[in-house]
């Protein structure tokens, strides 16, 4: 996640089995930030800039989805809940991309709510961002077992 000013040198943002989600300064290598959610992190999206405003989403083994705001300590409730595991999720504008292990693509507001539902009709093995710029076209590759979808 990047800082601010130009100068400024990016954080890393990790996640422990114990639930904790932490922020650390890359240069003095001391954690920054920390928050404490009640599932094990599989995967973080980040989005902001991290000394003005920030988000983390979180996607837990459980299947949920946590966003973590800035000077957030503890978060126990999830903005979202997938009745599968989830394989991957991805940020495309102001939409989370979740892809699942019933061969659904469901899209979801920064909130939480579901705004649509693809079926993939195979199973996804991953989904990556996709920006072409000349176009200023922003979508999700998705990718399936033998082709990739855009």
């Amino acid at each position: 996640m990047p800082k601010s000013s130009l100068d400024s040198i990016d954080v890393l943002v990790l996640g422990t089995e114990r639930g904790m989600v932490r922020v650390v300064d890359s240069q003095a290598f001391q954690i920054v930030a920390d928050c404490l959610i009640p599932g094990i992190p599989v995967q973080i999206v980040c989005y902001g800039v991290f000394d003005i405003e920030y988000r983390l989403f979180v996607s837990t083994r459980d299947g949920s989805i946590y966003s973590i705001k800035r000077d957030q300590s503890l978060k126990e409730k999830p903005i979202i809940t997938c009745k599968t595991d989830i394989i991957s999720f991805t940020r495309v504008n102001k939409m989370l991309a979740v892809a699942t292990t019933d061969q659904m693509l469901h899209f979801y507001s920064f909130a939480g709510k579901c705004l649509n539902t693809v079926s993939m009709g195979e199973s996804i093995k991953g989904l990556e961002p996709f920006y072409y710029a000349p176009k200023q076209f922003e979508g999700v590759l998705v990718l399936l077992e033998n082709q990739v979808k855009i």
